[in-house]
This record gives structure tokens, sequence and C-alpha cells, in this order.
């Protein structure tokens, strides 16, 4: 869709918005809604005259106020673009006031962190979505489990304190936005809610905490200002029921099995795919490790290794002194803890300082380089 078509469909909805949140007013959020071609503005005080470089659907600072970005391409109709701007519009909702803050912590460490190869937090992650998907099960029964399930993965989780947290602030922007996007698909459009999925992987945050949603509403739960206040849906929901639940009786011993299988799978697809993609030909680019890099990713395409690396499928890292695009045919290797990133590319080359590239599916255009080694590059400066 182009963006002029989306901004004229987005702002006719906005004359009557849904009331899906409790204070919460799509109107009064500033939007950005883009394509290859233009950005067109809707309800912003002050719209940069400079075109800003907008690469994915989030929130971010632009004519010094928190906008909601939405690229019209990723919409072909209406019943897509509404929902999808309602999600990025609850974002900006949330980060002007509307949470408070959770505790900080390292996003990236925290992300090679997580455990998502780990056969224990698979069966559970398993589990939670055959109750969720369970549409015949009683509500009482099903949330007495969800709750002893969400107990032991959040056991698992805290092994790793940045990965706890970062469970936590998913669930309450990504898992609560979610909840606001699915509804307004439901309730606009007809649209069924989506199922459940996504195994251990953290995207899993945004259809289980969306049906985590809605099934404390359907328990006459008062839950959404105590998430506002820092209270994670998964908090609400333990704190209602005690820790019970036999899990086996729901099937988690068949669950561990499988996950154990799927695991072990899993991490031989990787390494094969590491393995061969970085077999010749890699490159390994140091980056400086107190500077911040805006990175662009699908968070459907990117393995936890667990042990702090990171595995990604298409990615777009911007800096100070340039940029580094792959795409999605292009694996890269992040190990969070040296501070590097290693990808394929057979036609890169430094021209003084700078780092080139200019392959179909590698791009690279960074300044203050050093080699260091045969395919090894620094970035220097900030």
């Amino acid at each position: 869709m182009e963006a002029s078509r989306a901004a004229r469909l987005l702002a006719a909805h906005l004359e009557e918005p849904l009331e899906i949140w409790p204070g919460f007013d799509p109107r009064r959020v500033p939007f950005a809604v883009y394509d290859e071609h233009e950005v067109r503005y809707l309800n912003h005080p002050s719209p940069s005259n400079e075109p800003p470089e907008l690469h994915a659907a989030t929130d971010m600072e632009i004519g010094g106020v928190l906008t909601a970005v939405v690229p019209a391409t990723y919409a072909k109709d209406e019943a897509e673009l509404v929902p999808l701007a309602y999600h990025e519009a609850f974002h900006v909702y949330q980060n002007t006031g509307g949470f408070a803050p959770g505790p900080g912590f390292n996003f990236f460490a925290a992300l090679a962190h997580y455990p998502e190869l780990d056969a224990d937090y698979l069966a559970l992650c398993l589990l939670e979505e055959a109750l969720f998907n369970d549409e015949d099960m009683k509500i009482e029964q099903k949330a007495a489990a969800l709750a002893r399930a969400a107990r032991e993965r959040h056991a698992i989780l805290a092994r790793n304190e940045d990965a706890l947290q970062l469970e936590a602030f998913s669930e309450r922007s990504e898992g609560t936005a979610s909840y606001v996007e699915h509804r307004v698909a439901r309730e606009t459009f007809g649209k069924p809610y989506p199922p459940v999925s996504g195994g251990s992987n953290r995207v899993r945050v945004y259809s289980a905490g969306a049906a985590l949603g809605r099934l404390l509403d359907a328990l006459g739960v008062d839950w959404k200002r105590q998430v506002e206040k820092g209270v994670t849906p998964s908090g609400v929901l333990m704190e209602a029921f005690p820790a019970n639940a036999d899990l086996r009786a729901h099937g988690l011993t068949r669950m561990l099995e499988h996950a154990r299988a799927k695991v072990k799978e899993l991490r031989n697809a990787v390494e094969v795919e590491l393995s061969r993609a970085l077999s010749a030909g890699a490159v390994t680019l140091t980056l400086p490790p107190h500077t911040l890099i805006y990175r662009s990713f699908n968070p459907q395409r990117i393995t936890s290794l667990g042990n702090g690396r990171l595995v990604y499928r298409g990615l777009r890292l911007d800096l100070p002194n340039g940029y580094v695009q792959l795409s999605e045919d292009v694996p890269a290797l992040e190990d969070v803890r040296a501070h590097t990133l290693r990808f394929p590319a057979r036609q890169i080359r430094l021209e003084g300082d700078r780092l080139l590239a200019d392959e179909p599916d590698v791009h690279i255009h960074l300044e203050q380089v050093i080699q260091e080694d045969e395919g090894s590059y620094r970035l220097t400066g900030n």
C-alpha cells in the first residue's frame, strides 16, 4: 500500500477510534506513515522537513516528539493497516507516561542469553501454547495451569537476570500492544484471534501476551492498571492462582520428550547453517563497545544460542560512522560479550579508513575502520 492511501485510511478510522485500554486514545498519538517514496504525518505537531531514516514499524522520536511509525508497505488493506497502527501507537502511549518504566537491562545481552534452545524451557512454552489454544478447557483450570507453567518458566529465566528482565519488559510492552492490536482486528474487521505460537522464541510473547490479556479479561481480573504500574500480566496471573496445578496432567512429560528432540534438531541446523556461511569469505567486525548502535532485524528470523551469541537472518546496523545491511539470505553471528559480528562477504574492501561493500546481499559503508588481520576489522572512533 502507498503511504498516501494508508494515511487517508488511518485518518478516517481515527475519527471514531476503538476504546481498548483506559487512557489510551490514538487520536493523541503522532503518526508517520511511510513508503519508499514519502512520509505522511498525522496528528504531528512538528513534522520533520527532512525525511527521517525509517526502516521498520516502531516508535521513534521525529521532530522532538515520540511518533508511531507505520510502514504502509506492511499492509495490503485497511484490515492489516489499522491494527498495526494501533500496535505502534500503543507503544507511544506506553513510553510517554502511560506505563511506569521497568528496571534497566542490556537488551541484546539479555536476548543473547534467552533460553530459546533450552529443552525444559521449550517444553513449558509448548505446554502454554496448548493450554491457551484449548477452547474447551474450563477457564479457571486453564488459568491455574498457566500460572504454574509461568512460575516454572520464570525460574529458568532467572538463571540470567537480564533474560528475566527482558521477558518482563516484553510482556508489558509487546504483549499488551499485541493485545490491543488483536482486539482491534477482531472488533473492527472480524478477524479471528491468532493462536498462540512461537515455541521458545521470544516472538511468542506477541501472541501469548495478547492471549493472556484476553484470559485476564475473561476472569474479571483488574489487570491493566497493575501492568501500567509495573506488574507483568504473568505476575498478575500468578498472584491470582496458587502454584498447585499438576502440569504432568496436562502433558508436560510428553512435551519435554518432544522438546529435547526439537532442541537437538535446531542446534544441529544452526551449526550447519553457520558452518556453510562462514567457512569461506567470512568477515569479522569488532564493534565499539560504548557506541549507540541501532539494530533493525526481523524478530522471527533471529536465534539466541543462549550463551551470549545471536544468529540473525537479515540485519541492519546504524552507527555514527556508517551502516551495515545484510539480507535475510546472509546469516550473521553476533557475540555480544566480545562485541563482534561475523558474516559472509566476498567483495569487501578497505579504502583508507572506509570499509565498503556493495554486494547484492551485503551493503557496508563504515568510516574510522582499521584492519587487524585478514578478514578482521575494528571500528574505532565514537
